[in-house]
């Protein structure tokens, strides 16, 4: 009998670890909603002055997304982009030029031996800027890129039409 009771005690326990860890995978800020999956979570979730910045990790790939949200940016998305770019190579790294796609600009980066890609897009004076990084130096971003897509944008055109 006691074997039984432990065995519904574990029960328990577990129906309540699947209910933490599914709604855990689930993200919600001012900007987006995002679900994460499996593979994802996230590390942290910051706001300051108006300004978000999220960052999430993929435990299979070791894929880095970091998104960032600045409302009445003082810059678009092209001079965010500029000043990234700039940012970096005055700290020894490279980037491709900043190319404009659909609703976004895009570059490609390397930093240190790791590599990674910028977003930058807007809507309205707020000015999202998603950067993802690979701390292998791998430049599959695909299990990212996915990330991206699934990103439930509170204002419609901000995040980039990958």
């Amino acid at each position: 009998m006691q074997g039984r009771a432990m065995s519904l005690k574990h029960l328990i326990w577990a129906g309540a670890a699947m209910a933490l860890s599914a709604t855990a995978a689930e993200v919600e800020t001012p900007y987006y909603q995002l679900d994460l999956g499996d593979t994802w979570y996230e590390q942290v979730q910051e706001e300051k002055n108006g300004a978000l910045v999220a960052i999430y990790a993929n435990n299979v790939n070791a894929d880095i997304l970091t998104i960032a949200v600045v409302p009445n940016s003082p810059l678009n998305a092209k001079q965010t982009g500029t000043k990234a770019i700039a940012n970096l190579v005055a700290k020894n790294g490279s980037a491709e030029p900043l190319t404009h796609e659909r609703n976004y600009y895009r570059t490609n980066i390397e930093v240190q031996g790791y590599s990674g890609r910028y977003y930058f897009s807007e809507k309205d004076g707020t000015v999202a800027s998603i950067n993802i990084m690979n701390a292998r130096g791998e430049k599959d971003f695909t299990e990212s890129l996915k990330l991206i897509e699934r990103i439930d944008s509170k204002v419609k055109g901000l995040f980039p039409e990958l």
